[in-house]
């Protein structure tokens, strides 16, 4: 994965959002995202998972210069899996908490707000960790 970074501890997953400068969303990022959180749920040693991101951001939203150059039609089929991303996230069988590092605008703030709990501030170390591993114990 090139966007994606997920590491296991303790029986929560962390899913961090590493797409240089500002993890703005696109294509390749939605897909891994997707990937990561089938994964996830199937995954027995996984009772819960945090979505963080790197840096100032956790996520600057849909990546608009990228789109300006698309047609209508690419512009639409990425929607759809945007949209498809959101309710895998929102209708997750495990609980995910949004871990807040940074600014969440746009698309950012979409997925941050399909999580089960957050936003929490701060990083995936912290506070949201805590109370996933008191929730899942």
């Amino acid at each position: 994965m090139d966007f994606v970074r997920r590491s296991l501890q303790e029986g929560i997953a962390e899913i961090r959002i590493e797409r240089p400068l500002v993890n703005a969303i696109e294509g390749r990022l939605v897909d891994e995202l997707s990937a990561s959180f089938r994964q996830i749920a199937e995954d027995p040693g996984v009772r819960a998972s945090v979505l963080t991101g790197t840096d100032k951001f956790f996520s600057f939203g849909f990546d608009i210069p990228l789109f300006l150059g698309w047609s209508k039609a690419e512009f639409s089929g990425y929607l759809s899996r945007f949209t498809s991303l959101y309710r895998e996230v929102f209708s997750h069988p495990k609980p995910v908490v949004a871990a807040l590092n940074g600014h969440a605008v746009a698309g950012g703030c979409m997925l941050a707000t399909a999580c089960d709990a957050g936003p929490a501030r701060g990083s995936a170390g912290g506070p949201a960790k805590r109370w996933l591993v008191t929730l899942c114990a």
